[in-house]
């Protein structure tokens, strides 16, 4: 961080590398020139699950090669000072992307897997009575 320039990370959704990897993965962008001041976050995310037969598209990138130029903030691009990253941990969480989580009481999810038991007995019976 002294001795490079960290211009942008880049954070790519899993499955980009199928089918050699399914993880998630960042790339670096920087410079040997002077050090760190703030880095630029971008999330690519194409709103779907990759997979080998449906990779990532270079139309789902374009969003990313136009916008990296712009030197504003978005939903998927944000910019962190240097003072601000702890540990030298450079994960590339947004958050801008909060998502809600919306918590059942238990007694809703009791209820649910009572009922989730009582579809899988049936259809276990109807299993049976085919094989036997």
């Amino acid at each position: 961080m002294e001795d490079f320039n960290v211009i942008a990370i880049v954070s790519l959704p899993s499955g980009v590398f199928l089918p050699y990897a399914g993880v998630k993965t960042n790339v670096l962008f920087f410079e040997k020139t002077t050090s760190t001041k703030k880095i630029r976050y971008y999330e690519v995310d194409p709103g779907r699950k990759l997979t080998k037969n449906k990779p990532i598209t270079v139309d789902e990138l374009q969003e990313m090669i136009d916008f990296f130029p712009e030197k504003t903030e978005s939903e998927q691009s944000r910019f962190v000072h240097i003072d601000d990253i702890n540990d030298f941990d450079l994960s590339a969480k947004n958050p801008n992307k909060i998502k809600e989580i919306t918590h059942l009481p238990p007694k809703e999810i009791l209820a649910k897997i009572k009922a989730n038991d009582e579809e899988i007995r049936k259809e276990v019976a109807k299993l049976e009575e085919i094989l036997l």
